[in-house]
């Protein structure tokens, strides 16, 4: 797997030891990394290409003073994020879970051991959220945080995908449900299986289920109070 990573930290000693620290933990594995890294949160350049790992330390002297402002800016942009907090105050790590923080990792002596426990969740994570769907032209690997529903229909599977392109394959839709009922998705309907974090909103009035990209799902009217329950759940996590 390839792992893109930035560092956004105004002191480039503390830059140069967690890139040595990093580039240390994946020596050895089957994992690629590259590692870009900034010492100004401004800087245009950060939002040049997607990662898949920030480490942002949190006080900063950009006009984004704080860590925390700039991950609100990232989620914006790309809400899969992965961000991990990076600072020498422990105190402010309740304040980092608030914001939705992967990680907070401790400068200092404990920032070798927090870097560590940081990745290995961070490779757990990554690679239990894989689908793998099989048809007649290969194998594709999907991470599913790139899904936003699978579909039954005319004795096929399809796989939509968050860029508008879709798989077909020749697959039960609950042998998929059991697959991912676990990871963030939920059974709608005889047809559907969902992706919550696609969802803007259920209309139990009548009986939809409205993505992010506006497309309507029906669901039944025994559904619509556990798919609201549901849905409620995962928005106050």
């Amino acid at each position: 797997m390839k792992i893109n990573i930035v560092i956004v930290d105004d002191s480039s000693k503390d830059i140069s030891t967690i890139k040595t620290i990093t580039a240390g933990i994946f020596y050895a594995t089957e994992h690629a990394i590259s590692i870009d890294s900034f010492e100004n949160a401004d800087d245009p350049l950060l939002f040049a290409k997607k990662y898949n790992v920030y480490i942002l330390d949190v006080d900063m002297k950009g006009s984004l003073t704080l860590g925390f402002d700039l991950s609100k800016t990232i989620y914006d942009r790309y809400p899969d994020a992965t961000v991990m907090f990076c600072s020498n105050h422990d105190y402010l790590v309740f304040d980092s879970f608030k914001l939705n923080a992967f990680y907070f990792v401790r400068k200092g002596e404990n920032l070798e051991s927090d870097l560590k426990g940081a990745f290995s969740k961070y490779i757990r994570s990554a690679c239990s959220r894989f689908y793998i769907a099989k048809n007649k032209n290969g194998s594709y690997r999907i991470n599913l945080d790139q899904v936003v529903y699978f579909e039954a229909g005319h004795n096929n599977l399809f796989v939509s995908l968050i860029n508008g392109n879709e798989i077909r394959e020749r697959k039960k839709l609950s042998a998929v449900y059991d697959e991912v009922k676990k990871k963030g998705f939920i059974a709608v309907g005889k047809s559907f299986v969902v992706n919550l974090k696609f969802i803007t909103s259920v209309n139990k009035e009548m009986r939809l289920i409205i993505l992010t990209n506006n497309q309507k799902i029906p669901m039944s009217i025994t559904q619509s109070s556990e798919i609201e329950r549901l849905f409620r759940e995962y928005n106050e996590e």
